[in-house]
């Protein structure tokens, strides 16, 4: 994986003083399945603190699912479901060609100072963006279609499908914009 200053950074979420609630666990064969009622941390070394997550998880050898998923940090919040399937035969070094992903984010706000923990880039907006759509293919080849996002102190404004290949390095990733509307002002 790339430094932090210089892509994302996923690998280094560790997080302490956690305190959760569990209800329905059911464990069978080499498959898990459990309601995570509450969930709190806070990350080891960086300003970021889950403040809640909520979420229907199901664990199996080629993936993992979570459903209902309702997560808030302290400036952030998520909800919709998502998918990820892979094969745990391949390297760990494979993540970005293996992991599979399917998500629905029916809302979602990300605050730019909790974003620049993973894409250190966002330290130097002072927004949060708030986005819906759903998110489909490979960590390092994906679509988002029926991406609806807003941004910026005037209220920049985009809708359409958004294809983004070369993550996590950010230098070499490029990405296509499908616009069915949007409005983007010079200070955003």
């Amino acid at each position: 994986a790339l430094p932090l200053q210089d892509g994302f950074d996923i690998q280094h979420l560790t997080l302490h003083k956690m305190d959760a609630e569990l209800a329905n666990l059911k464990a069978q064969a080499s498959t898990l399945a459990v309601d995570i009622c509450h969930f709190t941390g806070k990350h080891a070394d960086r300003p970021l603190l889950v403040d809640h997550f909520r979420t229907s998880l199901f664990v199996a050898p080629d993936g993992v699912e979570f459903k209902a998923l309702r997560l808030r940090t302290g400036c952030s919040t998520l909800e919709g479901s998502c998918t990820l399937t892979y094969d745990l035969s391949l390297p760990p070094a494979a993540f970005k060609d293996n992991v599979h992903v399917t998500a629905h984010l029916s809302s979602a706000v990300i605050a730019a100072e909790e974003l620049a923990v993973f894409l250190p880039y966002f330290k130097q907006h002072k927004t949060s963006y708030s986005l819906s759509g759903a998110l489909e293919g490979k960590v390092n080849d994906f679509r988002v279609k029926d991406l609806k996002l807003d941004f910026g102190e005037q209220g920049s404004r985009f809708e359409g499908c958004l294809s983004l290949q070369g993550l996590p390095n950010l230098q070499e990733a490029t990405f296509d914009i499908e616009l069915q509307q949007g409005v983007l002002h010079t200070k955003d």
